[in-house]
């Protein structure tokens, strides 16, 4: 099976048309569908960019057909877990702070009530 083969597989699989996968690698309309009506070579930089853009996509198999079209997803997230469990950190130590600053204010609210209470007297 030819590389412009593959892309048509990978788009099948993915359940988009050629034209979208085109839109969504920056490619004018018709790169990837006329080379695959013909047959034809692509340009690697739209190689890289659909490996780019379909982060699952195994390049060695849209290259060389060799291996699974999918990457196992969990490669995929193994790089990018590192920032989300340092957002995760973050976002336990902000709660934590939302949480402090609605008892101070919950507090004021009480004290402010008090104040009110005194000075209708």
């Amino acid at each position: 099976m030819s590389l412009v083969n593959r892309i048509k597989e990978l788009a099948k699989f993915k359940g988009i048309k050629i034209s979208v996968l085109e839109k969504d690698i920056g490619a004018s309309k018709g790169v990837l569908s006329r080379a695959i009506a013909k047959n034809t070579d692509i340009s690697s930089k739209w190689i890289t960019r659909i490996v780019e853009k379909y982060k699952d996509c195994n390049g060695t198999w849209l290259l060389t057909g060799n291996g699974d079209m999918l990457i196992d997803s969990f490669d995929v997230i193994a790089e990018p877990i590192g920032n989300y469990l340092t957002k995760c950190k973050k976002c336990e130590s902000l709660k934590i702070e939302l949480e402090k600053s609605k008892r101070e204010l919950d507090l004021q609210y009480k004290h402010i009530a008090k104040l009110e209470a005194q000075s209708t007297k």
